[in-house]
């Protein structure tokens, strides 16, 4: 497997005009997650971050392609093992990422559903990343949600307060990172954003 992933890194688009650098790329990386299933999780991270990575320069079909395979292999390498919470916070980025770009109304929301369920799972599993707290409030925020961003910061402050914690700069950061959407609403205006920042506390 990790041959197999190797030569997959090695791809470049020089070399597969024929085939198509996608195809070739997604054929070498199944390769390497069917050869040996205890190691597959290796492979599918890779398939899994580089689609984060090439999803929004995709055009269609390769991008629907390239999704179809990747929320497939993320879904059975959570299949294979349920208790981790890595995989359903990166698959979870994937459905956020392909929410952000897609031009199909359903589409967008079965997306969004699915990554707010993969980042809510993935907290249960692990409590104490406060980064995947941040990506979902980071979702609520894009789709102007705000009510839902406060409470997912508030779980995390009655996760600190479970443990006996103090609040920690993540708790902050995440306050702040709700104040300035919702300050901006996703303005581009310089002199709102500047008021804005000034106005985090």
């Amino acid at each position: 497997t990790s041959s197999d992933v190797w030569d997959y890194s090695e791809i470049t688009i020089s070399e597969t005009k024929q085939e198509g650098y996608l195809q070739s790329k997604i054929k070498q990386i199944m390769k390497a997650i069917n050869r040996f299933p205890p190691m597959s999780n290796e492979a599918t991270t890779f398939l899994i971050n580089d689609s984060i990575t090439w999803v929004p320069g995709l055009k269609e079909p390769s991008k629907s392609q390239l999704l179809n395979v990747a929320f497939m292999e993320g879904q059975n390498a959570i299949d294979r093992h349920p208790n981790y919470w890595k995989l359903h916070a990166r698959l979870g980025v994937l459905y956020f990422e392909a929410s952000k770009v897609s031009e199909n109304e359903d589409d967008i929301i079965k997306y969004k559903r699915s990554a707010e369920k993969l980042f809510k799972d993935s907290i249960k599993l692990g409590p104490s990343r406060d980064d995947v707290y941040k990506m979902l409030i980071t979702l609520y925020i894009y789709y102007d949600e705000y009510e839902e961003a406060a409470m997912i910061a508030g779980k995390y402050k009655n996760f600190l307060d479970s443990i006996h914690v103090e609040l920690d700069s993540s708790y902050y950061q995440m306050i702040s990172i709700i104040e300035y959407g919702n300050c901006t609403s996703n303005t581009k205006d310089y002199f709102v954003i500047n008021k804005c920042i000034s106005e985090i506390k």
